[in-house]
């Protein structure tokens, strides 16, 4: 389910080795991902995100985000490392079990960080230790101040806010939240 829409971001990426790399670690991913809905509690992403499919379609619209904020150019980034890091972002959101968990990991950043590096360390697939070490700690940092790694570099902070805009997640000051 929405694996299509994954496999057209991937072709969004230029450099063939990446690509290759990302590929890869897509392709190891328990069959649930594509199944799996973007939050446990339906919180905290759109409506249409709360239903089987949701988590890819919510990668997606990271992939889509981040395009976007890269046009800008504000945060000065390499577009392939970024919508790398945005198609890895989520990747252990419920873990790599057989089963997958019932409710969002809160570890997930650094277990897609790990998944990632683990993969790269098995065959480089032709990606440079730097470049993967700059997308496994976007990765690492996706969550910002809600986690204990914060986004530190432009690509850090690129895919952090491609996560949250695309997440929905804006609060209102006085709101309250239900």
């Amino acid at each position: 389910m929405n694996e299509d829409l994954i496999k057209a971001r991937v072709e969004h990426i230029e450099d063939s080795n990446l690509k290759h790399l990302v590929t890869v670690c897509l392709d190891r991913l328990p069959s649930y991902f594509w199944m799996k809905p973007s939050s446990s509690t339906g919180k905290y992403h759109p409506s249409d995100e709360h239903i089987p499919g949701g988590l890819s379609l919510h990668t997606a619209r990271v992939v889509d985000v981040v395009e976007l904020l890269c046009e800008t150019q504000i945060l000065k980034v390499s577009k392939d490392e970024a919508i790398a890091a945005c198609l890895l972002h989520d990747v252990a959101r419920y873990g790599f079990d057989i089963k997958a968990t019932p409710h969002t990991l809160r570890e997930h950043p650094m277990l897609g960080e790990e998944f990632l590096r683990q993969t790269w360390a098995a065959d480089s697939w032709g990606v440079d230790e730097v470049v993967m070490q700059r997308i496994a700690h976007a990765i690492g940092s996706h969550m910002g101040r809600w986690h204990t790694s914060s986004p530190e570099s432009p690509l850090d902070q690129i895919v952090h806010l491609a996560d949250m805009i695309a997440a929905g997640y804006v609060p209102v000051k006085g709101a309250v939240l239900k």
